[in-house]
């Protein structure tokens, strides 16, 4: 691609840029006569000072016509130049040594990565305390926590998301948390019908999430950590245990945290 032609051109419309034709030196001492109060303000100033604004506001329409149309031509610009950067994007991807690692080893690698979230999580979580009850750690995550390995994993590339779909063992340990709110953080979800939405929504998704876990884990032995930790929950955590309950016979190892009535009505 050669542009020299068309910065060739370029140069010829920065040129063909008309110069602001302004008013006499004379008119312009008038003016900072006036603004000084150097001398009063006559009758008859008004007639000359309109009549040099309006020519004045004629000029600033073209330059403003002009902007309008760069910047018309550097949007166009600017898609042109992605369009060639993501082709290059996807050339260099190629080239990327991990790329050329078998998938038996990539299976190897998120298996270690999945067993290493999956301690993590199973450990005692930091608290902190406000007044005499604990609440979860500043680091807290949604009731199912989506920074997982497989959900991570999947999004990296259309490659690694084909050999995490296909990799039952990713999706058989599940974790499920029902913590307190913090009360600042209950107090502005609550704060506006927008909020509560939004927390509502949060809760809503957990269960098709799961559904998605549970279906891609396959027939494969399933570890879970199921805590409920907060009775304001319990609607919720109830649809989603009674889900996992229904896979009973694929239960590996089950860390279970529940109220009576969770417990019963299961």
């Amino acid at each position: 691609m050669d542009a020299t032609g068309t910065m060739f051109h370029l140069d010829a419309v920065a040129r063909s840029v008309p110069d602001p034709v302004l008013p006499p030196n004379a008119l312009d001492s008038q003016i900072s006569g006036i603004l000084h109060a150097m001398r009063l303000f006559l009758d008859t100033d008004r007639d000359w000072i309109l009549l040099n604004i309006e020519v004045l506001q004629q000029q600033i329409s073209v330059y403003d016509a002009l902007l309008d149309r760069i910047d018309e031509v550097r949007v166009e610009v600017e898609h042109r130049r992605d369009v060639a950067h993501k082709s290059m994007a996807s050339y260099s991807s190629t080239l990327v040594p991990i790329r050329r690692l078998p998938s038996e080893i990539l299976h190897v690698v998120f298996h270690e990565v999945q067993t290493s979230l999956w301690n993590m999580n199973s450990e005692p979580r930091n608290e902190v305390k406000y007044g005499n009850k604990a609440w979860g750690s500043s680091s807290e995550l949604g009731t199912l926590d989506f920074s997982q390995g497989p959900w991570k994993l999947s999004h990296v590339c259309g490659v690694w998301r084909d050999i995490v779909l296909s990799y039952p063992q990713l999706w058989s340990h599940i974790t499920l948390h029902y913590r307190p709110s913090r009360p600042l953080m209950t107090q502005l979800r609550y704060q506006t019908s927008q909020s509560l939405v939004t927390l509502t929504q949060r809760h809503c998704s957990t269960v098709p999430a799961l559904q998605a876990m549970l279906l891609r884990s396959a027939h494969y032995p399933l570890d879970i950590v199921f805590n409920l930790e907060d009775k304001d929950k319990e609607i919720g955590a109830i649809q989603a245990f009674s889900i996992i309950l229904e896979e009973s016979c694929r239960w590996r190892n089950m860390n279970l945290q529940i109220t009576l009535t969770l417990y019963w009505s299961s």
